[in-house]
């Protein structure tokens, strides 16, 4: 019986939410094409391979992760990743499709108001949606070529997951970033040296995970029965800072383009 070739090998896996990136998002490497876009993530092999090996497999699916949890980084929201489906496409047309069902969660939201302005022309001038996906995919790109090769990098992304999802304890978690990072290089002075981080910001995340009596802080017990929740302007304010200081860390820390 004549074996008909596999011409093409598409991987996907499904996303939720499917709007969760305001942009489609792509990737390049030597052994696949990705792309992520309205709830799939999808590979497409350079060689169709049947079977896939299951290192490859893993391969993508940590670099899809890198890349969701960039963006949840970015948008502190939610999202989840079921297991992948594989379809081998063959030269006669036909073709057939496997699935693996597994996935992971996050639990949060976020939303954004975007300002565009015109002048009497309707020339657009300034647009806070296009200059904020051009930055988020910068920050997206940065994170899915670091995370790879480094585990303190990936320990950063995963105590920011912890705080999307255990939201009581977020600036415990938040606060996590700092002190990885302080241990990455020896002391938070160290820290501060060889990153370029300003004080003032890394005082700031300090003083809103530890001094402020609020629910989500790392030292509640001391302030109690005084607690109060903490503000909506200091959670942001803090998830800004631990987004700067994952971004610089993964600047300092990307591999040396060869």
């Amino acid at each position: 019986m004549e074996t008909i070739s596999i011409v093409r090998t598409i991987l996907d896996w499904p996303y939720k939410p499917g709007d969760f990136f305001e942009s489609s998002v792509s990737w390049s490497d030597s052994k696949y094409e990705l792309a992520l876009e309205r709830g799939v993530a999808r590979a497409t092999l350079k060689v169709p391979q049947d079977p896939v090996p299951d290192e490859l497999q893993k391969e993508i699916e940590y670099k899809i992760l890198s890349i969701l949890n960039a963006r949840m980084v970015l948008a502190h929201r939610d999202f989840s990743l079921e297991g992948v489906r594989i379809r081998q496409e063959r030269a006669d047309g036909s073709a057939n499709t496997s699935m693996t069902l597994k996935g992971v969660t996050l639990i949060a939201t976020a939303g954004t108001v975007d300002v565009i302005h015109t002048d009497a022309a309707g020339r657009v001038l300034k647009d806070t949606r296009a200059e904020r996906i051009a930055t988020h995919q910068a920050f997206i790109a940065l994170i899915a070529n670091a995370a790879t090769a480094n585990p303190v990098l990936k320990k950063l992304l995963e105590s920011y997951r912890a705080a999307v999802a255990d939201p009581k304890d977020e600036l415990v978690h938040l606060y996590e970033i700092r002190d990885a990072i302080a241990l990455h290089y020896g002391s938070e002075a160290n820290a501060l040296s060889q990153l370029g981080i300003a004080k003032t910001k890394w005082k700031r995340l300090g003083i809103l995970s530890n001094a402020e009596p609020v629910e989500q802080s790392r030292h509640r017990g001391k302030h109690s029965p005084i607690l109060r929740q903490a503000t909506s302007d200091e959670l942001n304010e803090a998830r800004e800072i631990a987004c700067e200081l994952i971004r610089i860390f993964a600047g300092k820390s990307k591999p040396k383009q060869s």
